[in-house]
């Protein structure tokens, strides 16, 4: 299929040269390599990659606070339902029935140091994740385009020996 390109850069096709006479004054025609650039997007502005991969951070964030956590050999929740329920108790000072309930909804003995003690690992994990969105905020900052067009939030690989 000829190819023709007009004073301003635009495009054109025919299904036939004979019909040439229709295009705008000045077209010339050219390869199908040269209308296959002109036709291929623009790529995005470096600015938008990076606005995308920041956006992607709290979302990456939000889960990785709800996923819950290991604690004492067991799996605890940490959505914020489960944080407001610590919290309560702990504000009140004792822990109903010195019980608790795990991830898996198993019922286990729970005193109120031991809830404490699986508040502080709770507040210390938000802290790794908090830090870890930190540290993704400024590598995005310094990323290329290749890297911001792979970025996918999460935790470095862990180094082999």
């Amino acid at each position: 299929m000829p190819f023709f390109k007009d004073n301003s850069g635009a495009l054109h096709f025919l299904d036939d040269v004979a019909f040439a006479y229709i295009l705008p004054g000045g077209c010339i025609q050219i390869t199908d390599a040269d209308a296959a650039e002109l036709l291929a997007p623009e790529p995005e502005p470096l600015d938008t990659l990076r606005d995308r991969a920041l956006s992607s951070l709290p979302v990456w964030e939000k889960s990785e606070r709800a996923a819950g956590i290991e604690h004492a050999g067991r799996r605890w929740l940490t959505t914020s339902a489960a944080l407001q329920d610590i919290r309560d108790v702990l504000l009140a000072g004792a822990v109903p029935g010195e019980q608790w309930v795990a991830a898996d909804r198993q019922i286990v003995p729970m005193t109120l140091p031991e809830l404490q003690s699986l508040w502080q690992a709770i507040t210390a994990r938000g802290a790794q994740i908090y830090q870890r969105r930190l540290e993704m905020e400024q590598q995005i900052a310094d990323m290329s385009r290749e890297q911001l067009e792979a970025f996918v939030p999460g935790w470095p690989e862990p180094v082999q020996a």
